[in-house]
């Protein structure tokens, strides 16, 4: 009862104490290509931080980019990157935005690029083999 108490203990601080970060989005133009321009891809590097003792694996990624209460991109990812110990492991998101959504897209965003200032929130969960984190961050493009 009491390894188990301490793994429980382990893994609650694990959950606790990861980051997750999100890097700057980049234009993916040859897997626009592919899709024959059905789709805008964009790279979305996702940085995980682990500051614990616990090594884990990322089994999953859910990520909804959300803009005036609105989503407008979903990120999804199976399997993933190991995290070693005190380490940072970073992987792509490639995120496929279809063509036909973007003037809707381009309409609802237009104000803050306009101003300069275009938050965007990034709600969701990062599924690890220590837990479920959940992300909940504020993103400038």
């Amino acid at each position: 009862m009491l390894g188990f108490l301490y793994y429980k203990g382990v893994f609650d601080s694990f959950v606790k104490t990861v980051r997750v970060k999100l890097g700057n989005p980049s234009f993916n133009s040859a897997e626009t290509r592919a899709a024959w321009f059905t789709k805008v891809f964009i790279n979305v590097p996702l940085t995980v931080v682990n500051s614990t003792s616990l090594d884990a694996m990322v089994n999953g990624v859910k990520l909804n980019a959300v803009y005036s209460g609105q989503v407008v991109a979903t990120i999804s990812k199976t399997g993933g990157a190991q995290i070693a110990p005190n380490s940072s492991a970073t992987f792509n998101m490639l995120v496929g935005i279809p063509v036909s959504s973007i003037p809707n897209l381009l309409n609802l965003v237009s104000g803050g690029v306009a101003s300069g200032n275009f938050k965007m929130n990034v709600v969701g969960t990062v599924d690890t083999t220590a837990g479920i984190i959940n992300v909940n961050e504020t993103v400038s493009v």
